[in-house]
Order: structure tokens, then C-alpha cells, then sequence
């Protein structure tokens, strides 16, 4: 199976470099070839040794998902707890 993006921002190997911004990092050009000890100045280089990276996005995927689902459930119980209110506040009014 011949993949079509086979430069180094896309390889196992590679590791980008950030630098730090106001409030939070960014992603340089520039990175680190895990399989040569190389630094990669442009992140479209390629070599043999390319190796592609889909199990590091799975996982992070995963872990995304089990987020998301999380965060829905808290919102799920505030959503209840607010309702519960509302119907509260109904059925005895505070004036």
C-alpha cells in the first residue's frame, strides 16, 4: 500500500519544533528526524525510511472522543439540574 503523502510532517519519525506565542505554541517549518538524528528545516522533505503515523492519530482520536463524550455527559447534568430548577420554580413561586 503506496501512501501519497509521504514527506516528513506526516512520518512516525518526525518531530516538529514549536515555539512559544503569546498563549500558546506554535508549529515551526521546522522539525526532527527521529530515524536519521537530523534536523528537517523544511517539512516537506522525504527518505527511505518514512514511516506512516495513523496509530498516533487513532489514539489521539480516541482520546478525543472519550473527551467529547465526557463533556457531554457533564453538560447532559447541568442541563438536568437546571430544568429541575426551572419546574421547581414553578410549582412554588418565590415572590
Amino acid at each position: 500500500m503506496e501512501y501519497k503523502r509521504k514527506e516528513c510532517w506526516c512520518c512516525n519519525a518526525y518531530r516538529a519544533y514549536y515555539t512559544k506565542a503569546l498563549c500558546h505554541f506554535e508549529k515551526d517549518g521546522n522539525g526532527f528526524c527521529r530515524a536519521h538524528n537530523i534536523i528537517i528545516s523544511d517539512k516537506h522533505h522525504t527518505c527511505e525510511k518514512w514511516c506512516f503515523n495513523g496509530i498516533r492519530r487513532r489514539i489521539r482520536k480516541n482520546v478525543s472522543l472519550k473527551a467529547l463524550n465526557k463533556a457531554l455527559d457533564n453538560l447532559v447534568e447541568i442541563r438536568q439540574i437546571i430544568v429541575d430548577e426551572i419546574d421547581e420554580n414553578k410549582k412554588n413561586p418565590i415572590d
